[in-house]
Formats: structure tokens, C-alpha cells, sequence
């Protein structure tokens, strides 16, 4: 797993919101840069904040699946740019702020619900659970999109 690096959050954060405002300009193409760097950003905070690291995905999949609408999902940069500011201020993390998952299904926890994520709710912890450092990531072959398709752990022989 990377090392989180919050500075690389925001520059990628903010990378994805330039690359949204040229896609509605009529550059559709540019699609693709918004899916990589909003999948880096979330990349970047997965071992610091793996819940705001999965609410960035959420975010991403549902701004690929309305992109092409005449109101495509609005994700909430202010938000998460705020809540990493004063994570940074404090040094220390907290609790993300539910404006951070503004538009996004949200279970009777008040937490969004992680398409990855199958547990009931009432868990206390609703990030799905990462793979141990050593462990090898294997996507099964479900002929899903690859956003939904389920991970399986395996241990290297």
C-alpha cells in the first residue's frame, strides 16, 4: 500500500475539478483524466484515511455513471479539500464530515454505503478491509465492471 500523502490528495483532487470543468466545456475526452486522478487521490489517503480514501471512489464511479447527463454527479471538492486542510492543521485524523458525502447513498449510520462494502448495517467499522501488506489482490473474473467486481485475497506461494 502507498504512503499517504495528503499534499498528492489535493493536487489530485484539484487536477480532477479542472479536468470536470473541460469535459463540460466539450472536451469529453478528458474523461479519462478525471477517472486516473481521482483514482490517484484516493490512492494517496488509503493508508491514512481509507474512509475518505473510498469515498473519493464512490464519488469517481458515480460521477462515470452520470457524466454524460445534463446534471452529472456534483462531487464535493470544497468539502474534501476543507476536511484535509484542517486534518493537516490538527496532525492528527478525524471523523470525515458529511459534507464530504454530499450525493452519495447514505446508510442509517449516516455513512455512505461503499459498493465493495457487503456488511450489514449497524457495523461499526463500514470500510471494507484492506489486504494485508503481503497479501496478493486477485479480481475475480465475474465479467462485472471492474468497479464492482469482488476482490479475493490470496497469499503468495
Amino acid at each position: 500500500m502507498r504512503k499517504s500523502c495528503l499534499e498528492c490528495v489535493i493536487k489530485h483532487l484539484g487536477s480532477a475539478a479542472v479536468y470536470i470543468e473541460e469535459c463540460q466545456m466539450g472536451y469529453p475526452n478528458y474523461f479519462g483524466f478525471v477517472y486516473g486522478q481521482l483514482d490517484h487521490a484516493a490512492s494517496e489517503c488509503m493508508e491514512e484515511i481509507p474512509e475518505l480514501a473510498w469515498t473519493i471512489r464512490e464519488h469517481r464511479i458515480k460521477w462515470a455513471e452520470t457524466r454524460r447527463n445534463e446534471k452529472p454527479h456534483r462531487i464535493p471538492f470544497e468539502a474534501m479539500f476543507d476536511y484535509i486542510d484542517t486534518v493537516e492543521e490538527l496532525g492528527d485524523v478525524i471523523d470525515v464530515p458529511k459534507e464530504v458525502y454530499a450525493g452519495l447513498e447514505i446508510a442509517p449510520d449516516g455513512r455512505p454505503v461503499f459498493s465493495m462494502d457487503t456488511r450489514p448495517y449497524g457495523d461499526e467499522d463500514r470500510v471494507p478491509p484492506m489486504a494485508d501488506p503481503g497479501d496478493v489482490l486477485a479480481i475475480a473474473d465475474t465479467g462485472d465492471s471492474p468497479d464492482h467486481m469482488p476482490l479475493s485475497h490470496s497469499t503468495p506461494n
